[in-house]
């Protein structure tokens, strides 16, 4: 048997690396996009993680935007960090605009509440 996900990777050999979530991926200018990845990538420039979200909110033109959602207090050197990935970032995956909030919604464990967000921002 089986056990079914919605988790894709690429396997080398007998390993398997996932590399997104299917039910994660949003169509941006016809383009499969994970907000998780860039959220990835945007820590690995410097953004502290767990301060921010990237969310994908519906667009009519765009078939999605993605925005950056920052805690208010949020210490880092965002101009750069901005300036790095959209240097490296293709078009389809770069962020359309920044929020800044109070705070970010979380669940009683801690969790961000994205639908929450999506919902607030669209």
């Amino acid at each position: 048997d089986w056990y079914e996900t919605s988790d894709c990777g690429v396997m080398n050999g007998t390993r398997l690396t996932v590399t997104a979530r299917f039910d994660d991926l949003v169509k941006v200018l016809g383009e499969l996009v994970s907000p998780v990845r860039i959220e990835s990538q945007l820590s690995d420039l410097g953004m502290p993680l767990g301060r921010f979200a990237v969310l994908a909110v519906p667009d009519s033109r765009r078939e999605h935007r993605l925005l950056l959602v920052i805690e208010n207090g949020c210490d880092c050197s965002l101009p750069e960090i901005l300036k790095a990935y959209h240097a490296a970032a293709p078009g389809f995956e770069r962020l359309d605009e920044v929020i800044f909030t109070e705070e970010l919604p979380r669940s009683p464990l801690g969790k961000i509440l994205r639908r929450e967000m999506r919902d607030r921002f669209s």
